[in-house]
């Protein structure tokens, strides 16, 4: 999977977490999606970027394509080290 795929590929997943409270999704589907999220990525608090990112250090909330980015950058960085 190219990393633009993966980038769309989260993108996609944190807006469908994001829309959650307002399609009516089961609590159980939510979950699977946090899952799922948290299994395509490296970064280990990456729903804290979309439900918390002021314990993070942040401001404001992230965009979804910010947090993508944010998760992707981070793994960058792994490997080079």
């Amino acid at each position: 999977m190219t990393k633009k795929t993966r980038r769309n590929e989260i993108i996609r997943l944190v807006d469908r977490i994001r829309s959650a409270p307002e399609s009516d999704m089961p609590d159980e589907e939510l979950d699977e999606l946090v899952l799922q999220l948290e299994r395509s990525v490296a970064y280990p608090r990456i729903a804290d970027l979309i439900y918390w990112p002021n314990l993070l250090g942040f401001e404001r909330s992230l965009t979804s394509e910010e947090i993508a980015d944010f998760a992707l950058n981070h793994e960058s960085k792994q490997d080079a080290s």
